[in-house]
């Protein structure tokens, strides 16, 4: 914002500069020749007032790309801390870290086939893997909505997207997120397991 202002600043003293030459050159050389200086001192205000302007968007452009690069970093933050800082996903990143997956995959099973029941303690663990689930579909659907781009997703999940490949032998967790709807997650590990 200080440079936007110290080309508006700029350009009102070149304005200044040029009318007050104008004004001199008037007095020197009389009326009649200075209708000539007149055209010509109007073309160089219009290029000076071109150039300004042209600084002042480019400057303008500039500041907004990093006003939109600070929020970006800002949120992309706030998404790093709600995965790794707060409580939410821990237990599900733990079980997939020491490739503990046998409870989530029964849970999955016993879900697919309708009739199980669930107790309150495999209730609250599938609602946990569900929302940890929930949240990749979120940065899978970010990123094909181009909020998110590959660098990002890579930088900050990357290890938790193999893993989760790499712990799913037998496809039973890829195949339960394409039969629920996690369409945006289950392309996203796709791509991870082709690379």
């Amino acid at each position: 914002m200080k440079r936007i202002w110290q080309a508006l600043l700029l350009a009102a003293v070149a304005i200044i500069a040029v009318l007050l030459i104008g004004h001199c050159v008037e007095n020197r050389l009389g009326e009649a020749r200075f209708a000539n200086w007149g055209s010509w001192l109007t073309g160089i205000g219009s290029v000076l007032f071109a150039l300004t302007a042209l600084i002042t968007g480019l400057l303008a452009v500039k500041e907004y790309g990093n006003r939109v690069s600070t929020a970006k970093a800002r949120w992309l933050f706030e998404l790093f801390e709600k995965f790794y800082e707060k409580p939410s996903y821990k237990e599900i990143r733990g079980m997939i870290d020491y490739d503990n997956m046998e409870a989530i995959v029964g849970a999955i099973r016993k879900d697919e086939a309708k009739d199980g029941v669930f107790s309150a303690e495999q209730k609250n663990l599938f609602d946990k893997f569900t929302d940890y689930l929930n949240f990749f579909e979120m940065v899978a659907y970010w990123k094909s909505r181009r909020q998110l781009d590959q660098g990002d997703i890579d930088a900050m999940f990357e290890y938790y997207l193999k893993r989760l490949i790499e712990v799913d032998k037998g496809k039973e967790i890829r195949n339960y997120l394409e039969k629920e709807g996690f369409e945006n997650l289950s392309r996203l590990l796709l791509e991870y397991e082709e690379r």
